[in-house]
């Protein structure tokens, strides 16, 4: 995914491959130097978990409930760079926390 300084009401969608029913999912996005991280729970800082499949393109499928998505604020992409995003969903019940890798992307000058 490409995207441009200072764009916002882009779409990131990072599929965890995970059931992430019933879990507090948090979003770490990660700036290239100088180095910020801000994280981005869901119901809270616009974070979802996506609730119907979607195609992403050449023949990829993310299932409902296995991706989180977030829209890019006003501001947010105030750098350009290799970016990076994790996922790490929390479970009450049975008591967990799963961490996906992180994964990159590009913002454009």
């Amino acid at each position: 995914m490409s995207l441009n300084v200072l764009e916002y009401g882009r779409t990131l969608r990072i599929s965890t491959g995970i059931d992430l029913t019933g879990a507090t999912v948090v979003l770490t996005l990660k700036s290239p130097a100088p180095y910020i991280e801000f994280k981005q729970r869901n119901n809270l800082d616009g974070v979802s978990i996506g609730t119907v499949d979607i195609s992403v393109g050449g023949g990829v499928i993310y299932e409902a409930d296995t991706y989180v998505e977030y829209d890019f604020l006003i501001g947010d992409l105030d750098v350009s760079g290799v970016w990076s995003a994790k996922i790490e969903a929390v479970y009450a019940s049975p008591s967990q926390c799963l961490i996906t890798d992180f994964i990159n992307f590009e913002v454009r000058k």
